[in-house]
């Protein structure tokens, strides 16, 4: 899937990213046990279908969109024990390519060039090491922030999905992030939501609170049993409404200890780049394009950017920068 979530804090130079390909990595790596199919005959799955991930989001020093993978490229793909779903174990096939170099062996790479060192340039430096995270003793209560407002709409509010796929009819899982932004408050929030009729639920939380100095995080696990989520006695195919995964949220025990973490932003400012500003109310990012909603006095912070038409939102000090990504799973 090519969707993806961008926060960037242009003081630091950090940014905290969201996308599919990513979370498809922490699905393959967490290997979580596969849920029984509603039938006692069917046979246990022997993988996990139902793409449970544990995925957090990634923390880099970059700039908005550099090293996010959209695409599968040669980065994208995450070791681990091969398997056909069809035929059993897979084998490795042989090559397709019978072409030799000079020195006998297939070659890795074209070259065109006898000498093909003579005019590479020097690799750019590594970025710093992003700030780690640590434990905090805080708690994080998105509902409480927000009820504080009382009845005062979100100044922008929108979400992203990572993926969604249909089980069956009724059964789905879903990834998806969430924006929310305030006068005050600069909130996201990461929900693995998984339902298997008549069976199991789940509900991976990961969810942020930016600042302006730093980044408070929690993250929670969610599951229950088919009862716990849709009441004893309710059939296995049962409407739960638009907003199941919150329903689901409200009703299921907690079976992992919930983790919230704490992340300092460094206070060095980062020198301006080319393409970051431009546009009414100094808004921009990703190709200079961007457009202010207000706020034009005030230090930009953190910037909201998903690649592609741009728009820009103050809060508190807070720059926004929003472009909506083409392209999903």
């Amino acid at each position: 899937g090519g969707n993806s979530l961008e926060l960037y804090h242009p003081a630091s130079g950090v940014r905290i990213s969201f996308c599919a390909l990513e979370a498809l990595r922490s699905w393959a790596g967490l290997d979580c046990a596969p849920v029984p199919h509603l039938s006692p005959s069917a046979p246990l799955p022997a993988w996990d279908y139902t793409f449970t991930t544990a995925y957090p989001g990634a923390v880099a020093v970059a700039p908005p969109g550099a090293g996010v993978p959209s695409q599968p490229d040669g980065t994208t793909f995450y070791a681990r024990a091969a398997v056909d779903l069809a035929d059993g174990p897979a084998r490795l096939r042989r090559p397709l390519c019978k072409c030799r170099g000079a020195s006998g062996r297939p070659p890795l790479v074209p070259v065109s060039d006898p000498h093909p060192l003579a005019d590479c340039e020097p690799a750019p430096p590594s970025p710093p090491p992003p700030p780690r995270w640590r434990r905090a003793a805080e708690e994080l209560d998105l509902a409480s922030l927000l009820r504080g407002r009382g009845d005062a709409p979100p100044e922008f509010c929108d979400s992203v999905d990572l993926w969604e796929d249909n089980l069956d009819p009724q059964s789905r899982s879903t990834l998806r992030v969430r924006v929310v932004c305030t006068g005050s408050l600069l909130l996201a929030s990461l929900r693995c939501f998984v339902r298997v009729n008549g069976v199991a639920a789940r509900v991976v939380d990961t969810r942020y609170l930016l600042r302006p100095d730093s980044v408070l995080r929690a993250r929670s696990w969610r599951e229950g049993r088919w009862a716990e989520l849709a009441g004893e006695g309710a059939p296995s195919h049962v409407d739960l409404g638009p907003d199941e995964d919150s329903l689901a949220a409200a009703r299921l025990p907690v079976v992992r200890p919930p983790l919230t973490e704490l992340l300092r932003l460094p206070t060095a400012a980062r020198p301006g780049r080319g393409g970051e500003g431009g546009g009414e109310g100094g808004g921009g990012g990703r190709g200079g394009r961007g457009r202010g909603l207000g706020g034009a006095a005030l230090e930009p912070r953190w910037r909201r950017a998903f690649g592609g038409e741009l728009e820009g939102v103050s809060v508190d000090g807070t720059r926004v920068v929003v472009a909506h990504s083409e392209g999903g799973v």
